[in-house]
């Protein structure tokens, strides 16, 4: 780039994306100088949020000069608020009841699934099957088609946040892992529930209704 001092090399440019941040830099020129002398601004970026970044920030600032200059604080990108308070931030997150409402949709499935074969669950009770015995055939066969199903999905989710970052991709991991379990617990109780509810004596009932 041709300068009143003569040519001086670009070694690249940078994107500025127009998202509500700070517009001062879009029109920039960035110099690399040595980290000597006084400065107009000293930036900062953290990463989780703390506290105590304002009073760290006051520290690196000089005696005024000048009677009416003051330091001054603000943030680069306002657009999502300017605090952050990590804690209340998950608790009030919306997927927060997300392993809750996977238990209740497994219940519901498994209930369903066992509930779905009640006239062969009360013939074999009538045809002298332990009651015991059928509850653990039924969970054998709940929990095969229960983990089969969660290893879909936790698969659909690693695909999925195959292109986010490494926090991102284990928060994501964590919660998908999360929510499985707590469908399949919830489908295997479900199956429990259900069957407690089948009886011997409405066979014939069960028959009718088929």
């Amino acid at each position: 780039m041709q300068t009143a001092n003569g040519p001086v090399p670009v070694g690249g440019t940078y994107d500025y994306p127009d998202d509500g941040r700070r517009g001062g830099l879009r029109y920039a020129l960035v110099v690399p100088v040595p980290a000597a002398g006084d400065f107009d601004e000293c930036w900062a970026d953290i990463w989780p949020a703390d506290t105590d970044l304002t009073q760290l920030l006051f520290t690196t600032a000089l005696p005024a000069r000048h009677p009416s200059s003051q330091t001054e604080l603000s943030q680069l990108n306002t657009t999502m608020g300017t605090s952050l308070d990590p804690s209340e931030a998950v608790r009030s997150r919306a997927t927060r009841f997300s392993a809750l409402a996977g238990a209740g949709l497994g219940i519901i499935i498994g209930s369903c699934g066992a509930f779905t074969r009640r006239l062969e669950m009360s013939s074999a009770l009538h045809s002298g099957v332990s009651r015991r015995a059928l509850t653990h055939m039924l969970l054998i066969e709940s929990g095969v088609w229960l983990t089969l199903a969660g290893i879909v999905s936790l698969a659909v989710g690693v695909l999925a946040a195959r292109n986010l970052g490494d926090e991102l991709r284990t928060t994501l991991a964590l919660s998908s892992i999360q929510i499985v379990v707590a469908v399949v617990l919830g489908g295997l109780a479900g199956t429990c529930l259900a069957f407690a509810a089948i009886r011997e004596n409405q066979l014939f009932r069960y028959f009718k209704i088929r």
